[in-house]
């Protein structure tokens, strides 16, 4: 098993010596090279009597690093589950035309709050429809630029309450059925499409270099008669499976450590499911290949991947009490937020805060950025 570190620093400067590469792409590359390594300080945990002293450096924290997402993603999944409410839900995916990749890549930001926008308009529409629902149901929208091969493939995950607030009181969906797929096909499809126009029309889209404007327009306009992708990916008593799906993904970028097999010979070898057949398959790219599939999928600064929406919105707590109190469920707590000390612990990697020789609490010395202590990090040392 190899690490995305090593990749990097065997590739990424020839990566970007063959091809033009985002600002943001070089900013995660940098903090990904020096994640738990001297350039970014530490602290060194030592025994009062000298027995064992230990390195740690610092993490870079980057949400597409896979070495350091893992507090953060349970951080995450842990307010989720606060929130859930005792219904059930529902797991769509809506997925962008593969025609419109190219465009996707010009417009990362652009174009990610317009599906985000439009998938959020479809479900809030429809679910407020009396004729399908007639209440305010509760959203988590997570968007995702990948496929399992690390292929472009823009979607987003949608995470439905199966019911919703009413004036009247907490109304819940009729026999486990949320909405016609048909129609949340048709007006997704409807929506996404006019709001490009509206955006092309108004040059407000950055267009593929030897693309002209007219081309981008035919191209949108045909795609209203084209079948588009939206799955209902299931019903499911509550929405704590689906919420540990996406945990995975919100931070630490698509690929996991664990994926990777190994790096020599100038290519990568990792592990993905195929969708197609569910059969876990190995893919060998070469690393700058690698590098260039894995680059597409980072975010940029500031944008927002996850969305919460509706009941489950921050500024809709009165609401989301009420329902709570209407479903026979206790109050919400906020619970004490999750340490690094008891994720550890979950792990099975309970951290060492007293001297196995002595037992004296070990100290903590802070260590600067650049500057590498004797010791290798992460190894206890015994003193002679």
């Amino acid at each position: 098993m190899c690490k995305l570190q090593e990749i990097l620093r065997a590739g990424f400067a020839a990566f970007t010596q063959h091809q033009g590469t985002r600002r943001a792409v070089h900013r995660w590359a940098a903090a990904v090279m020096a994640c738990r390594t001297a350039a970014l300080g530490g602290h060194l945990w030592r025994c009062p009597a000298g027995h064992v002293h230990r390195v740690q450096y610092n993490s870079c924290k980057h949400r597409a690093c896979p070495q350091c997402g893992g507090l953060a993603s349970e951080q995450w999944l842990q307010r989720l589950r606060a929130r859930l409410l005792a219904c059930d839900y529902y797991h769509l995916v809506f997925t962008v035309p593969h025609e419109l990749n190219r465009l996707w890549q010009w417009n990362r930001v652009a174009f990610g709050e317009l599906l985000l926008q439009t998938v959020r308009e479809t479900l809030l529409t429809l679910t407020a429809d009396p004729h399908w629902l007639g209440a305010q149901v509760g959203l988590v929208l997570s968007l995702h630029t990948w496929g399992r091969s690390l292929a472009v493939h823009p979607h987003v995950h949608a995470l439905i309450t199966g019911g919703g607030w009413t004036p009247a009181g907490w109304k819940a969906t009729r026999r486990g059925y949320l909405l016609p797929m048909a129609v949340v096909l048709a007006l997704f499809r409807g929506k996404l499409v006019a709001h490009l126009q509206q955006e092309l029309c108004g040059g407000r889209l950055a267009l593929p270099p030897d693309t002209h404007r007219a081309v981008w327009h035919t191209l949108v306009a045909q795609l209203r008669r084209r079948h588009w992708n939206v799955h209902l990916a299931g019903c499911y008593a509550h929405g704590r499976g689906v919420g540990t799906y996406l945990a995975r993904y919100v931070r630490g970028g698509p690929l996991k450590a664990s994926q990777l097999l190994a790096h020599r010979d100038g290519q990568v070898t990792f592990r993905y499911t195929d969708h197609r057949d569910a059969r876990s398959k190995v893919m060998r790219l070469s690393t700058e290949d690698f590098i260039a599939r894995l680059a597409e999928h980072v975010p940029e600064p500031g944008f927002r991947m996850v969305r919460h929406i509706g009941l489950l919105a921050p500024g809709n707590r009165a609401r989301l009490a009420a329902c709570r109190q209407q479903l026979g469920m206790l109050p919400s707590s906020a619970a004490p937020p999750l340490t690094a000390a008891v994720f550890l612990e979950r792990l099975g990697l309970a951290p060492l805060t007293t001297c196995p020789i002595c037992g004296q609490p070990l100290v903590r010395i802070p260590l600067e950025r650049h500057r590498a202590p004797p010791p290798a990090a992460g190894t206890w040392l015994h003193a002679a």
